[in-house]
C-alpha cells in the first residue's frame, strides 16, 4: 500500500520498518484501531456541533433559514 500509514518508519534502536509492519506499530501507538475510530468519530461530532452551534470557524457550510 502506499499511504501514509504504511511509510517507512525508523524505530528508536534504529530499525526501519515498511508497509503493514510500520502500519501496525503506529495503529499500536495510538492504542489500537478502535481507538483511533473513536477518537476519529469524537473530532467528527465536535466538528458538526461546533458548526450548528457557530462557536468555531468549522469548514462546514452554514445554511440561511428564511425569515
Amino acid at each position: 500500500m502506499k499511504d501514509s500509514w504504511c511509510k517507512k518508519l525508523c524505530l528508536e534502536d534504529g530499525r526501519e520498518l515498511y508497509g503493514g509492519a510500520a502500519r501496525n506499530v503506529r495503529i499500536a501507538r495510538a492504542g489500537g484501531m478502535e481507538n483511533i475510530i473513536r477518537a476519529a468519530v469524537k473530532y467528527a461530532l465536535e466538528m458538526a456541533d461546533a458548526a450548528v452551534e457557530g462557536k468555531r470557524k468549522a469548514k462546514v457550510s452554514r445554511f440561511r433559514t428564511a425569515a
